[in-house]
């Protein structure tokens, strides 16, 4: 979804209609692989955020006395 808010952003000219027309054009011209482009390095650059975020869960749970696990 990411590619075609892109696009639908982007476009200055008007040729999209609307998410589902930007995405079957984006799928016309250059495969269902386009729909995908630039994901690797999205979630490159989010991985490290959630390892940070769930690895202090714990952390945050100990400190403030709030019991972890099953009772």
């Amino acid at each position: 979804m990411e590619v075609v808010r892109c696009q639908i952003a982007t476009d200055v000219t008007g040729t999209f209609r609307g998410p589902a027309h930007a995405a079957s054009a984006l799928v016309r011209a250059g495969g269902v692989r386009s729909l995908y482009r630039g994901l690797l390095p999205s979630l490159a650059a989010i991985a490290p955020e959630a390892a940070i975020t769930y690895g202090a869960a714990p952390v945050r749970s100990m400190r403030s006395g709030v019991p972890q696990g099953p009772p």
